[in-house]
């Protein structure tokens, strides 16, 4: 994965505790959050976002994400065996409309360091004989860093239907932002094109998939306009979203800081 020879099986806990309320346990400060449902494993257990008017779906996307990664690198582990997270690279962001729901799957590669290493290297940078001295050597210090580190995979599936609405439609859609397309569930593929009128246009990327009883201009017509309704919905959802060249990096919540676990 990207060039890491090392990775971390992904983890699932099993708690008879909502995430909810465990995050309430151990950060109290957060206060309560809206959420509900279950720990965001897969599209059936996903942690639905109820709206809220202080604050967005993406902001407390990033807040349950970092508080659920917490719980399974580091609070539900013995103190020998946790981890420190170094970095997020965000893989892959598309919005799913299954059955009239809408679910956000993000999926993130997370670079990790056990605790004890972590510790080590802390203090190798520190006076009087770290970083800020002209004998570190700096680039055995980051191979040594990367030797130590390892890559933690993991997937975040969030129902957001409270803020897209129950919007009923004939197809069930899966949104690629960053592709620009949208994918109905009989797995024709569109990519899509703004107008400046505040509708897309559609170019089919696979006609010969398209079945036979589709073919009709009328109903390819309006698959082209949902899916261009669910696709600027998410492109409108998203600009929450800070970008620092190929990494999403978002440093603070409103009302919340975005720390190292």
């Amino acid at each position: 994965m990207r060039g890491w020879s090392k990775e971390i099986e992904p983890i699932r806990i099993r708690s008879k505790e909502s995430l909810k309320d465990v995050i309430a346990t151990d950060f109290e400060s957060l206060g309560e959050l809206p959420i509900r449902g279950g720990w965001g494993y897969t599209l059936e257990d996903a942690i639905t976002i109820d709206k809220y008017d202080r604050i967005n779906d993406t902001e407390i996307e990033i807040v349950v994400t970092d508080k659920r990664t917490h719980a399974e690198l580091v609070s539900s582990r013995p103190e020998n065996d946790r981890y420190t997270i170094l970095c997020w690279f965000l893989v892959d962001q598309r919005v799913i409309h299954h059955k009239n729901r809408s679910y956000d799957r993000l999926t993130w590669d997370i670079t990790v360091i056990p605790k004890n290493d972590y510790r080590e290297l802390v203090d190798e940078a520190q006076w009087p004989n770290g970083v800020d001295t002209p004998e570190f050597n700096i680039n055995r210090y980051h191979r040594k860093l990367y030797s130590k580190s390892f890559i933690y995979s993991a997937e975040y599936w969030f129902d957001i239907t409270s803020f897209f609405g129950d919007r009923q439609s004939m197809f069930d859609w899966d949104v690629d932002i960053w592709e620009e397309t949208a994918t109905s569930d009989n797995g024709i593929t569109f990519k899509l094109t703004d107008t400046m009128r505040g509708e897309y246009e559609g170019i089919c990327l696979n006609p010969k998939d398209i079945p036979p009883d589709d073919l009709d201009g009328e109903i390819l017509g309006r698959m082209i306009k949902e899916a261009g309704t669910f696709y600027d919905m998410e492109l409108d959802r998203v600009k929450y979203w800070n970008w620092s060249g190929e990494f999403r990096h978002v440093y603070k919540a409103q009302g919340y800081e975005w720390k190292m676990s």
